[in-house]
């Protein structure tokens, strides 16, 4: 018996590769080798298989306690990967408009996302990690900025241009370059050291 799992990750691996458009519900269940009735149980129609596909988000659906530097980093990879995962959204602007009601819940979850972000921050700040005078405020610009640099991110590295993207490793860098003048020197020490980890 076939899983909604599997659907989703067929599904998702056929529209980054043709493109949304391009995949039918009965391409989708010509992959999985199943009839289209079998596939209309779980999903009644491909935009069924869209919305469940943006909900289906680990940065959405993270436990992880933020205490350290590494997890806030661990924060920016997992946003960072849903939209690689699911790049067939993102590098198409049609889908945004498909429907007003997966706009609205796409909305919902890019609050969600940016949400979380703010709240790690801010519970390192009361932690030490960042300084005291970064408001609130400038958490959130900072943030938005971040998630518009992902956006743009993941849109240069499936362009059909021919320019480099940057890679993965220095824009992850690039997100403490520009945290880093808010940091403590407890922050600053523990990023030295998150840094040496990972190298």
């Amino acid at each position: 018996m076939i899983t909604k799992q599997e659907i989703l990750n067929c599904a998702r691996n056929m529209f980054n590769e043709k493109g949304y458009d391009q995949v039918s519900m009965r391409a989708i269940a010509n992959k999985l080798n199943i009839s289209v009735g079998n596939l209309t149980y779980h999903f009644n129609k491909k935009e069924d298989i869209f919305k469940a596909l943006l909900e289906d988000n680990k940065l959405l659906q993270t436990t992880i306690e933020v205490k350290t530097i590494g997890d806030l980093d661990f924060l920016f990879n997992e946003m960072l990967e849903s939209l690689v995962k699911n790049h067939f959204y993102f590098t198409n602007d049609n889908l945004a408009n498909i429907d007003e009601k997966l706009a609205i819940n796409n909305q919902k979850n890019v609050q969600k996302q940016k949400n979380i972000l703010i709240e790690a921050i801010e519970v390192l700040q009361q932690e030490g990690y960042f300084i005291k005078d970064l408001s609130h405020n400038i958490i959130v610009s900072i943030i938005t900025m971040i998630m518009l640099a992902h956006l743009e991110w993941v849109r240069e590295l499936y362009h059909k241009a021919n320019y480099p993207t940057i890679p993965k490793e220095t824009f992850m860098r690039i997100h403490w370059d520009i945290l880093y003048p808010y940091l403590t020197d407890k922050g600053k020490e523990e990023l030295a050291i998150f840094c040496k980890l990972i190298k």
